[in-house]
């Protein structure tokens, strides 16, 4: 039996690969679905120095969750704290089950995303790694790593990067 573990964020590029997995695979494979949490990027402003003037499109890391505040209320409405990884297993699981794989294996874990996945990967003995892909500017590009770009450098096994559909790209 195949192995099949497919790396999601909480975006739509994510429930495309999860669809583009299971056309692929079929129901006769086995699938694993991961999020890693802990990896937003926001703005940081940056002011001038002493050589100048600093460029203002300086980006940091900053962890919170993916997760929208209205998906972390319990029955009472009152927010619902939850840690990290439970954060990172709910958008495993809701992106699984979005992308048609609702009895996949939702696995969620903090980390740095590329070096996360591919370890989980070679953990459970997985015969290939999904990732979804997105168009990214060249600003975008220079200033930031690709975490399927990452992932294909540095895995052992077989990586499908399943690209954006073009339509979803015409929103952005």
């Amino acid at each position: 039996m195949t192995t099949v573990l497919i790396a999601v964020d909480a975006s739509d590029a994510s429930v495309h690969a999860v669809e583009t997995a299971h056309r692929l695979f079929g129901d006769d494979a086995s699938y694993l679905v991961l999020n890693v949490g802990g990896g937003t990027y926001v703005p940081v402003p940056i002011f001038p120095g002493e050589m100048g003037l600093v460029s203002p499109l300086a980006w940091a890391p900053v962890v919170q969750s993916q997760l929208a505040a209205e998906d972390l209320r319990n029955d009472s409405g009152a927010p619902d704290v939850i840690s990290d990884v439970e954060a990172a297993e709910t958008i495993a699981k809701q992106t699984g089950k979005e992308g048609g794989l609702a009895d996949a294996t939702a696995l969620g874990i903090v980390g740095d995303a590329a070096g996360s996945i591919v370890e989980v990967a070679v953990e459970h003995e997985a015969d290939v790694i999904v990732v979804g892909t997105h168009e990214r500017g060249w600003l975008t590009r220079l200033l930031t790593s690709s975490v399927a770009d990452e992932v294909r450098r540095e895995s052992p096994i077989p990586v499908l990067a399943v690209p954006r559909p073009a339509e979803a790209d015409d929103d952005h």
